[in-house]
């Protein structure tokens, strides 16, 4: 257990020192974007964006657990996982950088790398799902107007 958790812990540092460069990187094409197709308020798009990375960040942590659970010790030669993140595709490349030079993993008793790929797809997809339902619901609480709370009868896209 103390393994499992000393894993998952420098896990969530990594991934959520990358998630944090990744939303630095796409917050600006993002606020774009809103504003000029949809004309929406800037600093209302960026903390609806930096709330929904936080949202990604917290399920992420419960799909990095999954995944460890799922890998570590049965997919690869070492004893712990391949490093997991919900925002970038698994490849072989994920295996490399894990360890600082190629070759760091090797896939065990037959293990594809379309297996562990399908393996991060099922782990990836149901955290992006869960930031979305837990960003609709804050939204639909809160209300989209600025905190005042929305009536249960009254339609998202009023407040939006």
């Amino acid at each position: 257990m103390g393994d499992f958790m000393e894993n998952l812990i420098c896990d969530v540092i990594l991934i959520g020192f990358y998630q944090v460069i990744f939303a630095i990187l796409f917050a600006g094409p993002v606020l774009l974007v809103c504003m000029r197709f949809f004309h929406a308020n800037g600093p209302r798009v960026l903390r609806r964006y930096a709330l929904f990375h936080l949202f990604l960040l917290g399920w992420g942590v419960a799909g990095n657990a999954a995944w460890l659970q799922l890998t570590a010790g049965r997919l690869a030669v070492r004893d712990d996982a391949p490093v997991w993140a919900s925002f970038i595709p698994f490849g072989r490349f994920m295996l490399y950088n894990a360890t600082g030079f190629a070759g760091g993993w090797e896939l065990r008793g037959g293990t594809t790398m379309g297996q562990l790929q399908g393996l991060w797809a099922a782990t990836a997809v149901p955290v992006w799902i869960l930031a979305g339902v837990c960003m609709y619901i804050y939204l639909r609480l809160r209300g989209a107007t600025g905190g005042e709370c929305v009536q249960p009868s009254t339609p998202l896209n009023e407040h939006l």
